[in-house]
């Protein structure tokens, strides 16, 4: 049974004590709680062996530590017992369906068994900055180019091979980054191969190869839709950091909710899919000036030579094979 529908069938319950719970199925002393003015929670037997801490609070979230809380499981009596928690403190219906997702996303990268409490510690550090992002200006853009993204890795390796390499902040200057080779998806709607580039994006620091996707889409009422390739990306997440990558993503584009955002021919834009050599594009070839910054143009990229499929796979086996080898690069 999903988190998700845990938590409707205990906010279906009415209850008079502080929180209402149900053990979590493959879990050890897990329990997804509603408290009772209706709001989210996640409680892990804390132990024998776990002395209270100072408990971590924010506007949207509360990390408790060895509290005692009296929780009433599955409409049983209720009882006293030491909890670890992590309880949704907004009244916001959309922060607390996030609250939700990532808890469900959690629990599926630590897989059965016991929670340690570094683990739920690590979890609430990286919750608590998600909710002070905001949504972008222009969600309509912000949507197309999340698509595109996520469209790129479900068809070129799947999920699974570009996680580990994806942004960690949809502000990075490439989407995928892995030791000295970057790759940057652009999408256009129409028949025009025409994209906006930053000067950075095609032009190599420091022996960087970078390669360029594009990808032209047509909008579809029937198409794939943007909510159904979040879904299917997070079916594969393996661990917390992408989870939180994804979720990331999609609170900036407006995304964490149930709506099913921007739809698009998913078969004319599979065949669309070209891979550019950002080399080999129309592009200023210096750098930028002194005092000259955020430099950005129209490339057109009809007539640019485009990367062959075996070139490509040749490249791509060339990436860094485990997280722990990626080399981190600020830009």
């Amino acid at each position: 049974m999903k988190i998700t529908q845990i938590y409707n069938e205990l906010r279906g319950k009415s209850s008079e004590y502080a929180f209402n719970t149900i053990l979590v199925p493959n879990f050890h002393g897990v329990y997804l709680g509603v408290s009772s003015s209706g709001r989210p929670c996640l409680f892990i037997d804390s132990g024998e062996d776990k002395l209270q801490e100072p408990s971590m609070k924010t506007s949207h979230i509360t990390l408790g530590l060895g509290v005692d809380y009296t929780v009433s499981v599955s409409g049983c009596t209720p009882r006293v017992m030491q909890l670890d928690s992590l309880l949704c403190e907004s009244d916001e219906e959309l922060d607390e369906r996030t609250f939700i997702s990532l808890v469900d996303g959690f629990l599926n990268t630590i897989g059965k068994g016991e929670i340690k409490r570094a683990n739920l510690i690590t979890f609430f550090l990286s919750v608590s900055k998600l909710f002070s992002i905001t949504q972008a200006k222009d969600l309509e853009s912000e949507r197309q180019g999340l698509w595109g993204e996520l469209f790129f890795m479900a068809k070129v390796k799947g999920f699974g091979f570009w996680f580990p390499f994806w942004h960690s902040e949809p502000t990075r200057k490439f989407d995928f980054s892995g030791g000295t080779k970057r790759l940057e998806v652009k999408t256009s709607i129409g028949n025009e191969r025409v994209h906006q580039f930053a000067h950075r994006q095609v032009y190599s620091f420091g022996g960087e190869e970078i390669a360029l996707a594009s990808i032209l889409l047509r909008k579809e009422d029937s198409g794939l839709s943007l909510r159904k390739l979040i879904d299917s990306a997070r079916d594969v997440i393996s661990t917390e950091e992408e989870l939180i990558k994804l979720a990331r993503s999609e609170r900036i584009a407006g995304m964490d909710n149930s709506e099913l955002g921007p739809c698009f021919d998913d078969i004319e834009a599979e065949n669309s899919l070209t891979l550019f050599w950002a080399k080999e594009v129309p592009h200023f070839t210096m750098a930028e000036p002194s005092g000259v910054s955020q430099t950005h143009y129209r490339i057109d990229l009809t007539n640019a030579p485009s990367i062959s499929q075996t070139e490509f796979e040749e490249w791509l086996s060339k990436w860094p094979k485990t997280v722990e080898h990626l080399e981190r690069t600020i830009y």
